[in-house]
């Protein structure tokens, strides 16, 4: 995310609140693009190229590993990320349920979170115990939404 605001994409300014991005390996290839160019107005018709995105929808992702190698504080690790899932739970629609891909620096690891009912599947394909740091983020994140939402913290 080294973009500036008057970086372009399609000729077109990111500004303050976009970043550019490559598709690699599309999941939907039918949605829609969150902003649209005159090229492509889904997934994949977008795929190899650059399009703009929104900061608010991109998580860069840092192992805890690499952070700790990188000399960042584990606290600092876990308050960054918990703020990015928070930044989308904000504006959580009733009864939406959010899914949440996770590297854990070994393998992808799925969680489904429910804000509403205060819950979290978690799928992890090698079935080991999962981390504290990803265990921690996903609590902090959902504890905050609830103060937010005046919900409190449910015991």
């Amino acid at each position: 995310m080294d973009c500036v605001p008057t970086d372009t994409v399609h000729g077109i300014p990111l500004g303050e609140e976009n970043v550019r991005v490559t598709i690699t390996v599309p999941k939907l290839k039918r949605a829609l693009l969150p902003i649209p160019t005159n090229e492509a107005t889904c997934i994949e018709e977008a795929v190899s190229g650059f399009v703009a995105w929104p900061k608010r929808l991109v998580i860069i992702q840092t192992s805890l590993s690499q952070a700790i190698q990188q000399n960042v504080d584990r606290e600092v690790y876990v308050r960054e990320r918990a703020n990015n899932i928070l930044r989308i739970l904000t504006n959580a629609p009733r009864e939406k349920l959010f899914l949440m891909p996770y590297n854990s620096g070994q393998h992808w690891i799925l969680a489904v979170i429910d804000p509403w009912d205060d819950s979290v599947l978690y799928f992890n394909p090698l079935g080991n115990e999962l981390g504290d740091d990803f265990k921690d983020l996903i609590t902090l994140a959902l504890n905050d939404w609830k103060m937010l939402a005046g919900r409190g913290i449910k015991k």
